[in-house]
């Protein structure tokens, strides 16, 4: 006996009831797949999102974060001014200078303060090196 066989016993309205079952599972499936498609696409969206942030701003963590970050994003020699660096920073970097001492009427004057001191760290700790070499050179003299 084959199912068509079977199928042609059944009476109309077990029929009817088995054709609506079967119409209402296929379309819940399609629901169930359709939200699964838009769920799918609304993650890829955010990804798409997140990687344009990124690639926007790759620093954008390290600004948010509470840890102290400072970062040089340029350079340039002026033949007026110098040598000319670009900073970025984070507001914690801005907090560890004024704990460290560092006052200003504004965060870029705190900072350009730090970077005034590292210079001056520099030059002296160079200056130091040089005079050492010239006294070690004329020991050998």
């Amino acid at each position: 006996m084959s199912i068509k066989d079977v199928w042609g016993w059944v009476t109309g309205d077990t029929k009817r009831i088995a054709a609506e079952e079967a119409e209402s599972n296929r379309l819940a499936a399609e629901q169930a797949y359709a939200k699964l498609a838009d769920d799918q696409q609304t993650q890829i969206d955010e990804l798409k999102n997140l990687l344009a942030n990124i690639k926007a701003d790759p620093n954008a963590d390290k600004k948010s974060s509470s840890e102290p970050w400072v970062e040089i994003v340029g350079d340039k020699w002026d033949d007026v001014h110098g040598l000319e660096i670009k900073l970025d920073w984070n507001d914690a970097f801005v907090v560890q200078l004024r704990e460290l001492g560092i006052a200003g009427k504004d965060d870029d004057t705190i900072v350009h303060k730090w970077l005034a001191m590292l210079y001056e760290d520099i030059i002296n700790k160079l200056e130091d090196g040089v005079v050492d070499r010239r006294g070690e050179a004329d020991q050998y003299v």
